[in-house]
């Protein structure tokens, strides 16, 4: 699966190497080989007519979507599914889709429209690249197919690569468990002002019902345990049949990245945590891959397989912040050291140490690497599925001290090549966002975490689950690294201005509450040219 280091082209600009990135994920959006968007936006103000399709129920039952921003364009998604929980009630045809957007909530004035094929091999989803726009601008938008009509969306627009913006306000959020509570959180995020989520994985849960043991699941998921491509659509369908999730998709853009549940818990990349072949899980690891874009208002270069994905990507917002999202789960080597009696905790065995270990895979590395040294940006948003900073636990039975296997900790030579990298090419204020934990953490993340004298690289803060149970051990005692831990469900909000980056941790009072309260929690900021968060 690990692609070959090349040549990296360190000549590039920043501004040459992103628009590169981004230029050549738009043009393959926009190529129609998915049948999802066949030549881009149109700029006629005149709304087009398509016929209807004869189904019963509501064929926007799924809501609307946004996602993958850029200075002019942004991807829009939907589902043609008014049987959701039943394989989507389509018939087998492909159905012509509308879409119209607008700067008016009553699309008064068009300005992008066009016609799209909503393909049955993608369960009618549609994913629209409407380029064209004009930067740092907010949007409506809607589908219709014959007389029905879609719930209108908003999104806006990422400022222009010259631009200078004062500040960007954005919300994380990671660990959605529909089994393990409801998804209040969402209903208090769309009361913060906010441009974009940023959701670090876990957007589903493959359990079945009686799976997993959980401390308390409060309602069951439909069907069996996802292995099927039918597994994972009835799993999207029932996690977006949520109201709260839906109106957050609705009101604003979204970029995501997938970690293990989507899939399976704890896989990496063709190697299941069962014990199937290879080839069998690669199967299965394709359903979950092509049920995720489906339901995901995203880009991607390739829909004619799903074998492998790449989604690793960068977002420049202006010169104030770029954001590069990566994928630590499809290149990895596999995981070692699978002896644990305590959750993904285990003792470090000889396998893992290997310095040639990778958990990007070298050409992501590589990717990475080049993003960073090429960046002009005044913050540098490393955006990533685990807890990087390390977090190690003692042994109940008094032995050797047990690692979180699952993350970066599995890998410690890979860590410690990215947080010297950051410290050695004296990389403008990085700052690490991560998830998959259930619980919140901030941390200085260190090429050794556990050598009190290796320097800090740069700050994480880690947003807790939406819903998944949390993680309530304590070991914060024998980690001094880790400067915050509270294990409540909630979300995260970001602020950034050319001087500070900011969190504020957001909780919910109770999971399991559906009309759950919010509660505050404390503030963390790290100030420009900083490696280390303060609380304020």
């Amino acid at each position: 699966m690990k692609a070959d280091r090349g040549v990296r082209p360190h000549d590039l600009s920043r501004r040459a190497f992103l628009g590169a990135t981004i230029a050549g994920v738009v043009a393959a959006a926009c190529s129609g080989k998915d049948g999802a968007s066949d030549g881009g936006t149109s700029s006629s103000s005149v709304p087009l007519e398509v016929p209807g399709v004869d189904v019963e129920g509501d064929l926007f039952a799924l809501g609307v979507a946004s996602g993958d921003p850029t200075a002019d364009s942004v991807i829009l998604w939907t589902r043609l599914a008014p049987d959701p929980m039943n394989g989507g009630g389509m018939p087998d045809e492909v159905v012509k889709v509308v879409w119209e957007v607008s700067t008016d909530e009553a699309f008064s004035g068009l300005v992008a429209t066009g016609a799209v094929d909503a393909l049955p091999e993608l369960a009618h989803s549609v994913h629209v690249d409407a380029s064209g726009l004009q930067p740092a601008t907010g949007y409506y938008y809607r589908f219709r197919v014959g007389e029905a009509v879609s719930p209108v969306g908003r999104t806006r627009t990422f400022p222009a690569a010259d631009s200078s913006p004062e500040r960007l306000r954005f919300a994380m959020a990671s660990c959605q468990n529909y089994q393990d509570g409801y998804f209040s959180a969402y209903r208090h995020m769309l009361d913060e002002d906010i441009e974009f989520v940023l959701f670090l994985g876990d957007y589903i849960y493959e359990y079945g019902p009686d799976q997993v043991e959980s401390l308390f699941r409060i309602r069951d998921h439909a069907g069996g345990e996802a292995v099927t491509l039918d597994d994972y659509r009835l799993r999207y369908a029932q996690y977006r049949g949520e109201q709260e999730l839906r109106e957050a998709h609705a009101r604003v853009p979204w970029l995501t990245i997938w970690d293990d549940h989507e899939v399976e818990n704890n896989y990496e990349g063709d190697v299941s945590e069962e014990d199937v072949s290879e080839e069998e899980f690669r199967q299965r690891r394709a359903a979950a891959y092509q049920a995720y874009y489906e339901h995901m208002p995203m880009r991607i270069d390739d829909t004619e397989s799903f074998e492998e994905v790449h989604t690793y990507r960068a977002a420049p917002y202006g010169d104030l912040v770029d954001i590069v999202l990566l994928d630590v789960k499809q290149f990895g080597d596999p995981p070692e050291c699978r002896d644990s009696s305590l959750f993904d905790f285990g003792p470090l065995c000889d396998e893992a140490l290997d310095e040639q270990r990778t958990l990007l895979g070298t050409e992501q590395e590589a990717w990475l690497e080049e993003a960073l040294l090429s960046s002009e940006s005044q913050w540098n948003l490393i955006v990533q599925q685990i807890l990087m900073s390390g977090f190690k636990a003692p042994d109940p039975a008094g032995g050797e001290p047990r690692f979180y296997l699952e993350s970066w900790d599995g890998y410690p030579a890979a860590r410690q090549r990215l947080a010297q990298f950051l410290v050695d090419e004296d990389i403008r204020n990085p700052v690490i966002l991560s998830g998959d934990y259930h619980a919140s953490f901030v941390a200085d993340l260190k090429p050794d975490p556990y050598d009190p004298e290796s320097p800090v690289a740069a700050p994480e803060f880690l947003v807790t689950s939406i819903s998944a149970a949390v993680f309530d051990e304590d070991y914060t005692s024998a980690n001094p690294q880790v400067k915050y831990f509270d294990p409540r469900n909630g979300y995260v909000v970001c602020q950034v201005t050319p001087d500070e980056f900011t969190t504020t941790f957001r909780y919910v009072s109770d999971v399991t509450d559906p009309a759950a309260e919010l509660v505050e929690g404390p503030t963390w900021s790290v100030a420009a040219g900083e490696r280390s968060a303060r609380q304020e």
